[in-house]
């Protein structure tokens, strides 16, 4: 076995904002941070380990926390669990062959991973790219990685050329379907499919725009479903028409299951405008979390640097959105002092309570970043709601408006090309006896996966 079991041993970087020059060594943070983690195993999967990462929740009764890894080169999956006291207790593996069906070695890479909960049981959705832009695979899979799947077939009813990249995005959850299990939604370059989960189905509506080669220009992780304003709603990114803006404007719609009509276009006014202008690149990231501790969502989303037309990339928030068409965010600074953003700025984020602070964190990756100069590195920063951030190295603080960094995470001994922060899951530790259960924090590299039981030096380890 090639994972690491180090049960008791603090391990990992942690640091504030503005320590990054910090002259103290790592080992004497080694107090201030636990990281457990899971490697690529040569005897089950090879290749790249940790392109996607999701966590599912744990069987009744059980204690700790799981997640499923997508590999690369070959692709293949990995189911990895953690025990209550931290120990790495399973890692199961398996390149896809037949027994992995729907998917199968001859297809792309799986980009997106989400649980899939029903009333009996706990699944897992998965979603492989076709080789060549062509239609994907998208299917619900059984823990375990032993048996094949439910496929999630795009419906033969819509014009299949709408189906190109499919199952490069997934967003599960309620979008008030009253069904038994969780509504799917998959997302391809001009389409989106809603699966219910009360077993009707499947509908398709399609996003391309008149007169334009596609209508989704964003990322992997730009669909989810949340409640947004008292309505169950899926927030998807695309580019659209917007007299005077333009004809090629970045948005975010918020549809409700009903605006999803199998074969017609998708409602294309039911969105907010993003910063940027016409031309500018869609948001390559959506989250949603309550990040003022007022009980309303926010959202999130970030638009990645343009390197071809030199177009600055976005971090943004509309805080306690109400307003569905006029809102305007709160942008966060992508380029400070310790942080010199680059095209993959803010391509994966998620929002999490990981400091036991009534709040979600807002939690962004730059997976190509360098770090100590090494090219490639990667790092993930934690921003955290609030007007001043924690104190600098020389005991001032700094004001960066709404949101401040945290900390910032990175791996202190970093390889070239590692890309900690390629992908990132977080979920609730099943260990802890209080409520609400602390969360632990996952982020892969290129061969790694990082598992932070305390991502936050003030905050509790959920570990008994």
């Amino acid at each position: 076995m090639s994972h690491s079991i180090l049960k008791g041993t603090a391990l990992g970087l942690l640091l504030a904002a503005g320590l990054s020059c910090d002259p103290r060594s790592f080992d004497d943070l080694e107090n201030t941070t636990w990281v457990q983690f899971a490697e690529r195993n040569d005897s089950q999967v090879s290749g790249s380990f940790g392109m996607t990462v999701t966590a599912v929740p744990l069987a009744t009764g059980q204690k700790g926390a799981r997640f499923i890894v997508a590999s690369a080169n070959p692709t293949g999956l990995s189911q990895v669990t953690f025990d209550e006291h931290g120990g790495l207790s399973e890692q199961l593996g398996s390149a896809i062959n037949t027994t992995l069906a729907p998917f199968s070695t001859s297809a792309g890479l799986i980009y997106s991973l989400a649980p899939y909960v029903t009333s009996t049981k706990v699944q897992f959705v998965a979603g492989q790219t076709a080789s060549g832009n062509g239609t994907g695979v998208a299917a619900i899979m059984d823990l375990g990685l032993k048996t094949p799947g439910t496929a999630l077939t795009y419906p033969a009813s819509d014009n299949a050329a709408n189906a190109t990249l499919y199952g490069y995005g997934l967003a599960v959850g309620d979008l008030g379907s009253a069904g038994t299990a969780q509504d799917v939604v998959v997302v391809a370059e001009n389409a989106i499919t809603l699966f219910p989960g009360n077993g009707t189905a499947a509908k398709a509506c399609y996003i391309k725009r008149p007169n334009v080669s596609s209508g989704y220009g964003g990322g992997l992780h730009n669909a989810v479903i949340a409640n947004i304003n008292g309505t169950k709603r899926l927030l998807v990114s695309g580019n659209a028409i917007r007299p005077p803006i333009g004809n090629n404007v970045p948005e975010i719609l918020f549809l409700e299951a009903s605006d999803i009509v199998d074969n017609t276009a998708c409602p294309v006014d039911k969105a907010i405008v993003l910063p940027g202008g016409d031309g500018t690149p869609t948001a390559s990231t959506i989250v949603v979390g309550d990040f003022d501790g007022n009980n309303t969502n926010d959202v999130a989303f970030a638009i990645t640097y343009n390197s071809s037309s030199n177009t600055p990339g976005t971090l943004g928030v509309f805080m306690n959105l109400t307003d569905l068409t006029g809102a305007t965010p709160v942008t966060i600074p992508t380029v400070q002092a310790v942080d010199v953003a680059t095209t993959a700025f803010g391509s994966v984020a998620l929002a999490a309570d990981v400091d036991g602070v009534k709040g979600d964190e807002l939690i962004v990756a730059d997976p190509i970043a360098s770090v100590n100069n090494v090219s490639q590195a990667g790092h993930v920063f934690v921003y955290k709601s609030g007007t001043t951030c924690p104190a600098l190295a020389d005991g001032t603080t700094a004001t960066r408006g709404t949101f401040c960094i945290l900390t910032m995470l990175f791996d202190p001994s970093p390889s070239t090309k590692d890309l900690y922060g390629q992908a990132m899951a977080v979920t609730p530790f099943d260990a802890a006896a209080t409520s609400p259960r602390p969360n632990v924090l996952a982020i892969s590299e290129n061969n790694k996966l990082w598992v932070y039981f305390r991502a936050i030096a003030s905050a509790k380890d959920p570990r008994l």
